[in-house]
């Protein structure tokens, strides 16, 4: 199926979305033809929402609170996280 072809491109490709360890992680970039993406999980009885633009914003929007790692920086997760894209 092409949707989840590319939803798995984005997810997994700009997003680097990875699990190591049981920790949930991301390193997301934005290429420079883009504005941005956003996309939906649902992760251990999470539901989260990240969008990628100038900035990265993780949110939760349901479940409990949860440690995940930004670029290489342990976050704990109980609403929503910002930072810059790298």
């Amino acid at each position: 199926m092409i949707i989840s072809g590319s939803w798995l491109a984005i997810v997994h490709g700009f997003a680097q979305m990875k699990t190591w360890e049981a920790q949930l992680s991301f390193a997301p970039f934005l290429p420079q033809v883009w504005t941005g993406y956003a996309f939906h999980i649902n992760y251990r009885g999470r539901l989260l929402k990240i969008s990628v633009g100038q900035e990265v914003k993780i949110e939760l929007l349901r479940g409990q609170s949860l440690s995940l790692k930004i670029y290489d920086e342990t976050v704990e997760l109980s609403d929503s996280y910002i930072t810059k894209t790298r």
